[in-house]
């Protein structure tokens, strides 16, 4: 699990700049942690605290450990505040598309939030990852509709059930 930005690396920032997509994604990969590891699954986290880590060192991480699975955890913004809101649910080769499209699915019926789709992405952890990969925009930082659910447990919490549902279906567990 990949906890986007971190250290020197804010990401996306609310509107009113108190709250950081690196915070966030690093809470939501603890929880999704969490309850792979309740289910049995075998997690290691892109970076487990607030440090920046290297997109190419990410990739290396998954590769390292022989992943069965990379998925990037991020929250979005947008150029002008509250345009967009919502989550979506990116991939790069043909063959991760399935693997998106149940995530999605998921991520659409239970998450209280807009859903816009399985959308094709050209970001490195996807490109360069041999694993399946997936990369999970779950918001925008600058909604004010989003920033009230992101930056709580019970939205983070919603959110890990969905990918932790998908995953369930998608490995037929």
């Amino acid at each position: 699990i990949d906890a986007g930005h971190g250290g020197r690396d804010s990401g996306a920032v609310s509107a009113d700049n108190s709250i950081f997509e690196k915070d966030i994604t690093l809470s939501t990969a603890i929880l999704l942690r969490n309850r792979l590891q309740d289910a049995g699954a075998n997690v290691i986290l892109s970076r487990s605290s607030d440090e920046f880590v290297s997109l190419d060192d990410r990739v290396i991480t998954g590769h390292n450990y022989q992943a069965d699975l990379f998925i990037s955890l991020h929250y979005d913004a947008i150029e002008v505040a509250n345009s967009m809101s919502g989550t979506t649910t990116y991939y790069y080769s043909e063959s991760n598309l399935e693997l998106a499209n149940t995530v999605n699915r998921y991520l659409a019926q239970l998450g209280p939030l807009n859903n816009n789709g399985v959308r094709h992405g050209n970001y490195y952890v996807l490109r360069a990852n041999n694993q399946p990969s997936i990369l999970l925009e779950l918001g925008y930082m600058n909604s004010d509709i989003d920033i009230q659910h992101i930056d709580t447990i019970a939205y983070q919490s919603t959110i890990v059930e969905a990918v932790y549902q998908a995953l369930r279906e998608y490995y037929g567990q």
